[in-house]
């Protein structure tokens, strides 16, 4: 029996399906249980779930709201939470380019953005540290980072298959070029798991 343990790029599937369906709102042990019994004779390890947690003091109201969906996460079987940081990064954009911009967008452009850290280097970490310890068989990679693609390889080189879930219209090329297979996230396979 396949050993299968799931790798979510919490940020990177949010996106994704925000934009593929408009929603984004899974319950997490139906999508892990549709991942891996698409094949017989595979058992669910556990599913790793990445994202990075908002400042509280930049915005109360979403950071209440992302705690809130940590601690679902928290209380779903077999998964566990790795967060991650957000750190503010100056937006550098050309007065020029502002100026034309901002009309547009009928809105000033922020002077600020954030940017995720440590969440992708404790995915494709975690991912290769399991596979040398011999964790699981089958790993099935949640993402459409293309920077993922080289730790695919070494875990493929270690005999592990690895499988691409991906979001309709998420372009992954590099990605889907590292792993075994494409598995398809889709409205059939996400059929129960909406909540």
């Amino acid at each position: 029996m396949d050993r299968v343990a799931i790798f979510i790029d919490g940020s990177n599937f949010y996106h994704a399906l925000k934009n593929a369906y408009g929603k984004a709102a899974i319950k997490f042990d139906q999508l892990a249980l549709a991942l891996t019994n698409r094949s017989p004779e595979r058992r669910l390890l556990r599913v790793h779930y990445y994202n990075a947690a908002y400042d509280q003091g930049t915005d109360a109201a979403a950071y209440a709201k992302q705690q809130r969906f940590f601690d679902y996460l928290r209380r779903t079987p077999y998964l566990s939470l790795s967060l991650g940081r957000l750190e503010r990064r100056r937006l550098e954009i050309d007065p020029a380019a502002r100026k034309q911009i901002e009309p547009i967008l009928g809105s000033p452009l922020p002077d600020h953005t954030y940017v995720e850290k440590g969440v992708d280097t404790q995915l494709a970490v975690d991912m290769v540290k399991l596979a040398v310890a011999n964790t699981y068989d089958v790993a099935i990679l949640v993402s459409g980072d293309g920077d993922f693609a080289p730790a695919v390889e070494f875990v493929k080189q270690l005999g592990k298959h690895v499988e691409l879930g991906r979001v309709k219209d998420c372009p992954c090329d590099r990605l889907r070029d590292a792993c075994d297979v494409e598995v398809a996230i889709d409205e059939d396979l996400l059929r129960d798991c909406w909540l």
